[in-house]
């Protein structure tokens, strides 16, 4: 494997050449496939680099914020501005796993493609069921996607909290959200 100033080198080349809109130097989110390949999630693109160091990278596909990577290589986007979480094929093709692109909250125990999310910020995926979990930030929850691509509220609701206010109750009720210290 590489050293990490090799990289985060090969991150930099592809940001400052790879695409419109200048440098793209600061990664939002990464994520190891199980290859040890890691994925960076920038602005307007996601790059993947090798064990071997060869940076390759997806087109700007929206505002990708969140990334995971599943044991095939496919790779789940959050995709914030336009309120939808992506899947990539390792073949290439993207479809949108959840989120209609309206800002909102909907969609309990539908598909989750019918499903309104506010910003979805971050996901993370549960490999030995194939769970997608969803940071639907605006929302103040968590939601997630059953294998069968069913949405529903996992921690939170409506109202602002802190994470403190999460002990000793049922998620659905939790008020999720960061304190902020002044």
């Amino acid at each position: 494997m590489q050293n990490e100033n090799q990289t985060w080198d090969s991150i930099r080349a592809y940001s400052n050449h790879g695409s419109v809109g200048g440098n793209r130097d600061q990664p939002a989110y990464v994520a190891v496939d199980t290859a040890g390949n890691l994925w960076v999630a920038l602005a307007f693109a996601v790059a993947e680099v090798s064990t071997e160091g060869v940076t390759t990278t997806l087109p700007g596909i929206g505002t990708e914020t969140g990334i995971a990577v599943d044991s095939k290589g496919n790779v789940y986007l959050s995709d914030t501005y336009n309120n939808r979480v992506l899947f990539v094929s390792t073949g290439g093709s993207v479809t949108t796993v959840a989120g209609n692109g309206i800002v909102s909250y909907s969609g309990d125990g539908v598909p989750a493609t019918s499903a309104q999310l506010g910003g979805p910020t971050g996901v993370a995926l549960d490999a030995s069921t194939g769970t997608l979990y969803i940071a639907d930030c605006s929302n103040n929850r968590v939601r997630e996607v059953s294998p069968a691509g069913v949405i529903t509220t996992l921690a939170g609701n409506w109202n602002r909290g802190v994470f403190r206010r999460w002990r000793n109750c049922d998620g659905r009720s939790a008020e999720l959200s960061a304190e902020r210290r002044t």
